[in-house]
């Protein structure tokens, strides 16, 4: 809508402003606009939406996905926001302590998570309308860079920990529609 466009545009008299001088979103948008400039097959977003309101942050996510189809962009897309991720992606990595830990679809992952990391992330993302208790976050803290425990980093918080899990560091495995980390899986699919 016309509305919309007024919104998002910079203007020619906000060529001499100071990078203060603009709000989050306008930064986010001047940003996107530098990004695509150069007219790249592939961006990285880094937490791109985080720092923005709720409605800031859907007409962000609304200019990412018209750039995205316009100019057949591929986007690495870095967030904590599984919102996002699921209105953007098509497919997920996620990571602990430096590690992926889950790959594969968004629709699989975020409705049929295997992880006990990806699980646990789920079940503290609130759904409006759902009535549901957001969780108070996942117990004890992550590890420190350079400090990670021996085996699996998420042991030690894990709620399905096996004995296995905080002697050996779990490999990457290819299962089908998804890799995953972790020995509970294995002994599952075993």
């Amino acid at each position: 809508s016309i509305r919309r466009q007024r919104q998002m545009c910079i203007r020619d008299s906000h060529l001499y402003r100071y990078p203060h001088e603009f709000s989050g979103g306008q930064r986010q948008r001047i940003c996107l606009s530098r990004a695509i400039s150069l007219k790249p097959e592939f961006v990285v977003c880094d937490e791109a939406l985080s720092a923005l309101d709720v409605t800031i942050q859907a007409q962000i996510l609304d200019l990412l996905i018209e750039l995205q189809n316009k100019y057949n962009l591929s986007y690495l897309f870095i967030t904590h926001d599984l919102g996002v991720v699921s209105k953007l992606s098509d497919q997920i990595a996620v990571m602990y302590a430096g590690q992926v830990v889950e790959t594969g679809g968004t629709d699989l992952i975020l409705k049929k998570p295997k992880h006990p990391y990806t699980k646990a992330l789920l079940q503290c993302t609130p759904v409006l309308g759902s009535g549901e208790n957001i969780c108070g976050g996942i117990p004890g803290l992550p590890p420190q860079p350079g400090l990670l425990p021996e085996g699996c980093s998420f042991s030690p918080r894990c709620s399905e920990s096996l004995d296995v899990c905080s002697k050996q560091e779990p490999n990457l495995v290819q299962y089908p529609e998804r890799n995953c980390r972790c020995f509970l899986l294995e002994s599952v699919n075993a």
